[in-house]
């Protein structure tokens, strides 16, 4: 039986892999501050987070939006790890770290993330798959 061959190149799974971990490991020490002590108010006994909601929602767009670019290179299953797994490391290291009033949960923050996080890569990848096939 004779193989078709693919006459569209597209890059390696593994160098898309690279790009997509170095793109969200840059804007995530881009968009959001290393330190995420809580920060006190002008009030007594009151305290903010140094993270504005609004950093988090930047970040979660731009990995959305390189999570889709991966599937549309044809590697829908690459920001499964190349993406969502250096956000979730990088969540849970500076998350740990914080000093925060009471108990620090991070863990469970980070249980929660876990579905969110990697479960929109597979989602993000998969649109992006789509896209390619229903514009190719």
């Amino acid at each position: 039986m004779l193989r078709t061959m693919d006459t569209e190149r597209k890059p390696g799974a593994l160098v898309v892999g690279l790009v997509l971990a170095v793109l969200t490991v840059v804007t995530w020490l881009v968009a959001l501050p290393w330190r995420w002590t809580l920060q006190p108010t002008g009030e007594q006994d009151t305290f903010e987070s140094a993270v504005p909601t609004s950093r988090f929602v930047i970040v979660a767009v731009v990995l959305v939006v390189l999570a889709v670019a991966s599937g549309a290179l044809g590697h829908p299953v690459v920001p499964i790890v190349a993406v969502a797994g250096p956000a979730f490391l990088l969540w849970c290291y500076q998350a740990a770290n914080s000093e925060t009033v009471g108990a620090n949960l991070w863990i469970v923050g980070a249980i929660f993330l876990v579905p969110v996080a990697f479960g929109g890569a597979a989602v993000a990848g998969f649109i992006g798959s789509r896209a390619r096939k229903v514009l190719a």
